[in-house]
């Protein structure tokens, strides 16, 4: 079984590397103009989570500092579209027009706010998967940067219960996530069953739905047992060092057994 995690481990590895290089070589002298420290792109979903495997195709997210977001990642999603075809993966959703930056402090200012999870621009998501399953593909030091600025708001309450510090909006924000990761799964596994019932196949359909689910839910057991592991010396608190830990883990380590 570990072959299996380690021969995807290594196309990931491989397909990132791909990604990154077309991207450096597409943007050439303008990189710290559209990159530099202040913009990042970040793989999530099978390449995520480093399970890539034939025909597993990439989802990728822009955020952003910079000041013209729209002029930006409109140069960006052709850049993503190259690097895309220059990696031999399937074409992107909706041909990449669904890849639209979002401003870093958007991933921060919007953490437990009503309007948080009903965004159309998905930040609730985006925020959740860029700490629970997330590669950088470029811009590393503003993705380590807004990832530790992302963990660090969801301790701010730390200072007022030092004896007994609990991370309960880190956990139900995983459980929120979780809750839509299952509802989509629902109705792509009643898209089956209509494909099945019409005699359409569908098969190899299911059992995608299957796998990316199962994933995810390692994501989530994950994200829930590192934010509860105890703290220093027994004590039930809760530092922010385990919650670091689960984004550096990263996709499905623990299942082969590294």
């Amino acid at each position: 079984m570990n072959d299996i995690f380690d021969q995807r481990r290594k196309r990931t590895d491989n397909i990132l590397a791909l990604l990154t290089r077309s991207l450096r070589d597409t943007l050439g002298n303008r990189y710290d103009d559209f990159i530099g420290n202040h913009t990042f792109i970040y793989a999530t979903g099978s390449c995520g989570r480093g399970e890539m495997g034939k025909g597993s195709d990439l989802d990728a997210y822009v955020v952003s500092d910079a000041a013209d977001l729209g002029k930006d990642c409109k140069v960006l999603q052709e850049a993503i579209k190259r690097a895309n075809t220059a990696a031999n993966l399937p074409p992107l959703d909706g041909d990449g027009k669904h890849i639209k930056a979002i401003a870093a402090s958007e991933l921060i200012d919007r953490l437990g706010a009503p309007e948080d999870d009903t965004s159309e621009d998905g930040v609730f998501t985006k925020r959740m998967l860029l700490l629970l399953e997330s590669r950088v593909i470029l811009g590393e030091p503003a993705y380590d940067q807004v990832i530790e600025k992302v963990i660090k708001a969801y301790w701010k309450n730390e200072e007022l219960h030092r004896a007994n510090y609990q991370p309960f909006v880190l956990v139900n924000d995983i459980v929120r996530w979780w809750r839509i990761v299952l509802l989509n799964h629902e109705s792509r596994v009643s898209d089956f069953l209509c494909m099945r019932q019409t005699g359409s196949g569908g098969g190899m359909f299911c059992l995608e739905v299957e796998r990316g689910c199962g994933a995810r839910m390692c994501s989530f057991g994950r994200g829930i047992s590192s934010s509860y592991e105890l703290g220093a010396g027994g004590r039930h608190v809760v530092s922010v060092t385990p919650a670091e830990a689960v984004v550096e883990a990263g996709g499905s380590e623990e299942l082969g057994g590294h």
